[in-house]
C-alpha cells in the first residue's frame, strides 16, 4: 500500500474478508507497504473466491460541499 506519492504506508491495518465464508481478519502492512496472507481453501467448493481489502472505512456526510479523497480498490495478488 502506497500513500498520493507513491510512498510506502508501513504500520497500517488492513481488513481482510472473504464475502460468504467465515474470513475476516486484519493484517498490519511491513516497511514497503505490504501485507503477506494466505487463506486455506481446502474446504472451498466455488469455482472462484472473491477476495476484499480494506483500509479505512468512508466517512459519509450528505452536504454538497463535503469532500471525500477515495483510492483504487485494486489489490495485487501474487501467487
Amino acid at each position: 500500500m502506497v500513500d498520493g506519492s507513491n510512498a510506502p504506508l508501513a504500520n497500517e491495518t488492513i481488513k481482510l474478508y472473504v464475502p460468504g465464508d467465515k474470513i475476516d481478519r486484519n493484517y498490519t502492512t511491513d516497511e514497503q507497504g505490504t501485507v503477506w496472507f494466505s487463506i486455506d481453501t481446502t474446504n472451498f467448493t466455488a469455482a472462484s473466491i472473491n477476495i476484499q481489502a480494506r483500509h479505512k472505512s468512508t466517512e459519509y456526510c450528505y452536504d454538497s460541499n463535503w469532500v471525500v479523497p477515495e483510492y483504487a480498490r485494486d489489490i495485487t495478488l501474487r501467487l
